[in-house]
């Protein structure tokens, strides 16, 4: 197994640089450089130089090329270096994608598709799960490796190091919860997935009604993202942690704090910036700040606004920053407006079918607040 220090110091004793362990999730991206491929969102590296020009033309076109070169590339077994990239994949094309970047609990897994479920865990690039092994990644013979988060110098390095090593090419996906349809409609049209069109339209109507949400709200509203069991973990300004409450027209506590990025702080700290609700996607975390004697200083405790939201099969405001995120638009629009998520229940079931591949049962609905 690689270590994380070995990914980022490059081939140590035979093993190999696999990029992707990012620094700031919200650094300035960074130019493309030269030896790389990139059109809107999407970057490519690793592809020989006569296709570089021509990889991100539409489906019809770029097979022309190839055929015309009587080459074919295919993009049949794909490898998601994160969990917003395996989101992603997973949504456009399910049965291409060979494994999981971390072991799924059961609750999360009977939310995906019966196919899905035997996918086996590989490990990841990036994020907080254990890294894949160099030898497991060539045994599964893959044509791709697809990444998304933040394009910077480091990332592009390690980047163009994987594609090299690996022989493949390395697809690299920038772009904020705003831009998700373009996100879909980019991946969705280089891999010749018949799932694009429908998932790229339901982000669009996503985002379009959470504008609208924004527009009409008549106060701002503060919001605290309370990550982890004791909720003390948050967004700083920027972070792409609290984009689905600041799409919604709300503000983040957690402005106070520049930098980007995560933060850890102090309920003395929260006291002080008293903000209309505290969200969570924990459980316990609610059931227990209630309780709490300390959390009590906090209006939004004492006078019940406390937001649950679900993390099946993934987080749907954060964990991972990805477009799982989507049915989390509706959901919180429905708390931060005192009304059951379920007001926007055959929207938010639609997204789930769409990204999931599996349209929740009635137990499963009503686990996640729709019934």
């Amino acid at each position: 197994m690689i270590s994380r220090r070995d990914f980022l110091r490059g081939l140590v004793a035979g093993s190999l640089l696999l990029a992707g362990c990012r620094p700031n999730e919200d650094d300035a991206p960074a130019a493309p450089s030269p030896s790389q491929s990139a059109s809107g969102l999407l970057h490519s590296f690793g592809l020989p130089e006569n296709e570089r020009s021509e990889f991100l033309r539409s489906k019809n076109e770029y097979n022309e090329l190839l055929q015309s070169k009587n080459e074919t590339r295919s993009f049949r077994r794909l490898y998601a270096a994160g969990p917003p990239a395996e989101v992603l994949l997973y949504a456009l094309a399910p049965e291409r994608l060979v494994g999981w970047t971390a072991q799924k609990r059961p609750q999360a897994l009977a939310m995906l598709s019966e196919a899905s479920r035997r996918l086996p865990p590989l490990g990841g690039i990036n994020g907080r799960g254990s890294p894949v092994s160099l030898e497991r990644l060539l045994a599964e013979k893959i044509d791709a490796v697809v990444d998304v988060g933040v394009v910077s110098e480091a990332t592009v390095s390690t980047a163009q190091q994987t594609a090299k090593q690996l022989g493949v090419p390395y697809l690299l996906l920038e772009g904020r919860l705003a831009q998700s349809a373009e996100q879909i409609r980019q991946l969705g049209s280089l891999i010749a997935s018949p799932h694009t069109e429908r998932l790229a339209t339901l982000a669009e109507q996503a985002l379009v009604f959470a504008r609208r949400e924004a527009a009409a709200r008549s106060r701002p509203v503060s919001v605290y993202l309370a990550r982890g069991r004791e909720g003390l973990e948050t967004g700083r300004r920027n972070s792409i942690h609290t984009e689905v409450a600041e799409l919604l027209g709300a503000r983040n506590a957690g402005d106070a704090l520049a930098g980007g990025g995560l933060a850890q702080v102090s309920i003395e700290q929260i006291i002080l910036w008293q903000p209309d609700w505290i969200l969570t996607q924990e459980a316990d975390f609610a059931v227990q700040v209630a309780r709490n004697p300390l959390w009590k200083n906090v209006k939004a405790v004492r006078e019940g606004r406390i937001g649950l939201l679900p993390r099946l099969p993934y987080g749907w405001i954060d964990g991972p920053p990805g477009i799982n995120r989507l049915p989390g638009i509706y959901t919180l629009a429905a708390i931060l407006s005192d009304q059951p998520p379920a007001r926007y229940r055959e929207q938010i079931l639609s997204l789930l079918e769409a990204l999931y591949h599996h349209r929740p049962d009635p137990a499963q609905q009503r686990q996640l607040g729709l019934a």
